[in-house]
């Protein structure tokens, strides 16, 4: 692991290595950023095991805003319901439901629009994660008294009802 030197110089953060360190090599080029597939995949199409992984794979790379699955897709090669689900999503996302057939075909619209979106997504190396846990805590304690007058009110319908229940058990208990 290399050591740095970290400062802040202009508003802008520059590393420097320690003397006599190594500096990493650079990162390995970006793989083609073209999503390419030689048959179609997806509804009543042939789904060839390896057009359907870069389907899946794709389809993974979209934000969901844009129309991308809720749930990662499974990237094993099989266009199931889920598949055609997720290329249901993304079409109505993009085109509108009158162009979404479920369909993903060499050289037409789908293919295409998901080059501009998980294409470019694709093109960089993977940015490093950060573990950061944000917490409002004027939201966090706004939703705490919230809870806790729902809670108390909550309460006093219980009490309310036991008591109804209580005086109402001597005329159940009474024989017709």
């Amino acid at each position: 692991m290399s050591n740095f030197i970290v400062r802040k110089m202009s508003g802008q953060c520059s590393h420097e290595h320690i003397a006599g360190e190594v500096p990493p090599p650079p990162p390995p080029p970006p793989p083609s950023s073209v999503i390419r597939i030689n048959a179609p995949v997806g509804n009543a199409s042939p789904n060839r095991r390896d057009d359907v992984e870069t389907i899946q794979s794709s389809l993974n790379e979209v934000p969901r805003d844009q129309g991308g699955p809720r749930v990662p897709l499974k990237v094993d090669g099989i266009c199931g319901p889920r598949t055609k689900d997720a290329i249901q999503v993304f079409q109505v996302k993009q085109f509108g439901w009158k162009y979404a057939d479920m369909k993903v075909e060499p050289g037409k619209q789908t293919i295409a629009r998901l080059n501009e979106i998980a294409g470019s997504s694709v093109a960089g190396p993977p940015l490093p994660t950060v573990d950061v846990e944000v917490v409002d805590t004027a939201a966090e304690e706004a939703f705490k008294r919230l809870m806790t007058e729902h809670l108390e009110r909550a309460r006093r319908c219980i009490r309310a009802a036991q008591f109804d229940i209580t005086r109402a058990l001597p005329a159940v208990d009474q024989p017709d």
